[in-house]
């Protein structure tokens, strides 16, 4: 039998040379000590500064990682928002993108993310929230609200009925 590793990385080749004289081989990934010493690593490195730049949280990067197909050094486990930070932090960092929002939907928005766009304090949307006024939902364990065009206009429409958030408005965003 004999094992031979491709230049440090992953990938061994194992060949078996039987007693009857057949050789069987086979090719086989096996877990590496360090992120470096996987084949692909700058390709991985790559993805997770593309994905970074697109906004995309390290949660989000470990998410989109392990749905792609990489794998980890120890290949025991799969990438999650730890490992994708220190890998971020050990191997170099691209400037994040704007936050993404919940989903592809062009009406989609974190809820902080519609404060700003109608101008208001995100305090206000809670407890608009609360009232029953502003439909939102949970999405990665944080808020997000469908607001297309006419849901904008409402909403500021309805800042506009409270003479105090127009003041508070003005002092905070202008």
């Amino acid at each position: 039998m004999s094992v031979v590793v491709h230049d440090g990385s992953e990938w061994v080749d194992i060949s078996v040379h039987w007693a009857g004289g057949n050789e069987t081989q086979t090719k086989m990934r096996r877990p590496v000590g360090s992120f470096t010493e996987l084949s692909r690593h700058k390709e991985l490195l790559q993805e997770i500064w593309r994905l970074r730049s697109h906004g995309y949280t390290a949660e989000q990067i470990a998410h989109r990682l392990n749905a792609d197909g990489w794998t980890t050094a120890t290949q025991r486990n799969s990438f999650n928002d730890r490992l994708v930070r220190m890998i971020l932090h050990r191997y170099g960092t691209v400037p994040k993108g704007e936050r993404r929002p919940p989903n592809d939907a062009p009406n989609d928005w974190w809820l902080a993310d519609l404060a700003d766009e109608i101008e208001v304090p995100l305090v206000t949307l809670y407890g608009w929230m609360k009232r029953g006024w502003l439909k939102v939902r949970r999405v990665d364990g944080r808020w997000a609200v469908r607001a297309g065009a006419d849901e904008r206009a409402r909403l500021r429409r309805l800042r506009r009925k409270h003479p105090s958030l127009r003041q508070m408005t003005r002092q905070t965003y202008h």
